[in-house]
């Protein structure tokens, strides 16, 4: 099993990014974690057509679009989204620690099994897509510090809720 790596983003600022594993790969393009005091105030995320899975585990975080403002509290999924999201960090006093999973195009509907069209420019609270098991994951998540450890709990329970899927459409 592959170890995240460390990416320094700034000084106290930790990002971890982690392939996935070899059954996850057809979906998901990259499980990632951060933790700590971000240096800049608003992060602009690009549209790439990737749907996007986000625990937050700090004080929330503004996302700010054209056509949406969404305080990310604890799970939110985005769709794909045609112009820049702004997340807005209020403080840079405040330390931060997120989880993410970025899907390939497509990738997303064995978790969230709803069409990917339905969230076109779209970011909901992920507990109104399935409550009981975003609330699981964010509590399993919430009982561990490191961002390392995050990530590989994380990417054994999708690969669980893969398997799930997968036993279901056979």
């Amino acid at each position: 099993m592959d170890a995240p790596i460390n990416i320094k983003i700034n000084e106290g600022m930790d990002f971890f990014i982690k392939k996935p594993n070899a059954r996850l790969l057809s979906y998901i393009d990259l499980i990632w974690a951060s933790n700590g005091k971000p240096s800049f105030k608003e992060e602009r995320i690009i549209p790439d057509g990737s749907c996007l899975l986000l625990f937050n585990f700090g004080k929330p975080v503004a996302s700010v679009s054209a056509k949406l403002h969404l305080p990310i509290k604890r799970c939110v999924f985005t769709g794909v989204f045609t112009n820049f999201i702004s997340m807005k960090y209020e403080s840079e006093e405040k330390i931060h620690q997120q989880v993410g999973v970025i899907f390939k195009s497509g990738g997303a509907y064995p978790f969230i099994k709803i069409p990917i069209e339905e969230f076109k420019n779209q970011a909901i609270d992920a507990d109104l897509i399935n409550k009981n098991l975003f609330e699981n994951i964010y509590h399993d998540l919430g009982e561990v510090e490191s961002c390392e450890t995050k990530i590989l709990i994380l990417e054994k329970l999708l690969t669980n809720i893969l398997s799930k899927f997968d036993s279901l459409t056979l």
